[in-house]
């Protein structure tokens, strides 16, 4: 693979400088490519550009960015670029440089990241931090370790690596795992290649089932979805069920949930941006537990998938395509099952009573309520969630709706609203329909 790297100089640092080969008179971008065997090729871009590089912030460095490169270039990204710059505008005077364009917090400089639009497109090397007879060498190690991380290669413990923080300049090479993953990279990999996945993460099961040897052939993950077209903002629910298949119970961790880190669900929207979904809690286990998973009893949990740190999560109205990644902690080569795809779509309201519709089932104490299936909140709130569920009490969308306002009048111990609220209920088939069914009949027996 052939990637522009675009070198833009601050026209107020040119003198500060330094030839890209620099560093033991090999060009910058020959390091990327002797790592892959020629697969990854830098083809250099040279620009000066007329900005203020004294106390630079990630927005100026977007700015600079972006008049050379476009802000949508898709996957994998074939352009990318190498700022220098004189400072950060922090008072951390010793940030030697940053890739400062992905979405997450940055430790380093104590800030809050975002990428715009493509994910690692971008990093910087601020001169005024380096100093010392060997300026010039660190400079361009400073530029190959950041664009590194625009690979999305993270830190090294070793000191002679392009990716350790304490360095010996003149021996850096990149490790093998690095130039693995730089290989990676030149074939189009989503971790590696540009405008990928976020930085960071590249941990899912296609990443590491090729490091533990494959998925595991006894164990099925499928995945289903209660209908196929859902109003903009209506929950939506992904079945997932857990199987064993081999004649014999497997140990396995008991965390078919998004709050744990072992179960990734995925999506690629209707752009073709493939997307992690990330939940609104996270959950901590104290120590590895497993339960047992016979061939009769599976595992089963219906995560939303439609709400989740951020509010809604699936905005764009569109065809959409999910599926979850589990790794089982089973002790062997093949800890990973990876479920089928399935396939859905957002529709966007199409009259008055809809828009309002979706913009209710989005607002942050309904999207709440419906998601955790109930909860405290005051009065106020209770009201608001009540009215609207009667005033568009037959909108299929607002089903599940319906459904947490029942379970929380369960809760409450006022069955008669519990009633009403299932009354005349159909949620499309799934395990929230089951649920409903349970707690229906619940009710009927008993009061």
């Amino acid at each position: 693979m052939v990637i522009n790297l675009h070198v833009i100089s601050g026209s107020d640092v040119l003198d500060r400088v330094p030839p890209l080969d620099a560093l033991k008179e090999i060009p910058l971008q020959n390091y990327f490519s002797d790592a892959t065997n020629n697969e990854l090729q830098l083809n250099i871009k040279r620009h000066t550009a007329n900005f203020q590089s004294v106390g630079c912030t990630s927005a100026t460095l977007h700015e600079v960015v972006h008049r050379y490169i476009p802000e949508n270039s898709g996957f994998p990204a074939k352009d990318i670029a190498l700022v220098f710059a004189y400072s950060w505008h922090s008072n951390r005077s010793g940030l030697y440089g940053l890739m400062f364009d992905w979405d997450g917090y940055e430790e380093a400089v104590d800030e809050q990241m975002y990428s715009g639009s493509v994910h690692r497109q971008a990093c910087a090397v601020f001169l005024n931090a380096i100093r010392g007879k060997d300026r010039e060498e660190r400079i361009i190690h400073t530029a190959i370790h950041e664009l590194g991380h625009v690979f999305n290669l993270i830190h090294d413990l070793n000191n002679d690596s392009f990716m350790a923080k304490d360095v010996d300049v003149l021996s850096a090479t990149f490790k093998w795992l690095d130039q693995k993953k730089l290989r990676q990279a030149a074939r189009g990999g989503w971790y590696y290649a540009p405008g990928g996945e976020n930085f960071g993460i590249h941990e899912s099961s296609s990443a590491r089932s090729y490091y533990y040897g494959g998925l595991n052939p006894y164990l099925t993950l499928s995945a289903a979805i209660e209908k196929k077209d859902f109003l903009l903002g209506e929950p939506i629910a992904l079945d997932l069920e857990l199987v064993n298949e081999s004649k014999e119970s497997l140990k396995v961790r008991p965390e078919l949930d998004p709050g744990y880190t072992t179960l990734s669900i995925w999506h690629v929207n209707p752009l073709g941006e493939r997307r992690l979904f990330r939940p609104r809690m996270r959950f901590c286990r104290r120590q590895d537990k497993r339960t047992s998973l016979s061939p009769k009893r599976p595992i089963r949990n219906n995560p939303r998938i439609s709400h989740g740190q951020i509010g809604t999560e699936l905005t764009r109205p569109g065809e959409y395509i999910a599926w979850a990644e589990f790794d089982t902690g089973l002790d062997d080569e093949s800890p990973m099952v990876v479920s089928n795809k399935v396939k859905f779509r957002i529709i966007e309201p199409g009259d008055e009573e809809s828009f309002d519709v979706s913009s209710g089932l989005m607002s942050t104490a309904i999207s709440s309520f419906t998601l955790n299936k109930g909860g405290i909140h005051d009065n106020d709130v209770i009201s608001h969630i009540e009215q609207f569920a009667n005033k568009y009490r037959n909108q299929e969308a607002i089903g599940h709706l319906r459904y947490a306002l029942a379970r929380y009048y369960t809760d409450l111990e006022d069955f008669n609203s519990a009633c009403d609220c299932l009354c005349d209920l159909h949620l499309p088939k799934g395990l929230a329909a089951k649920g409903m069914k349970r707690l229906n009949k619940f009710l009927k027996k008993n009061f």
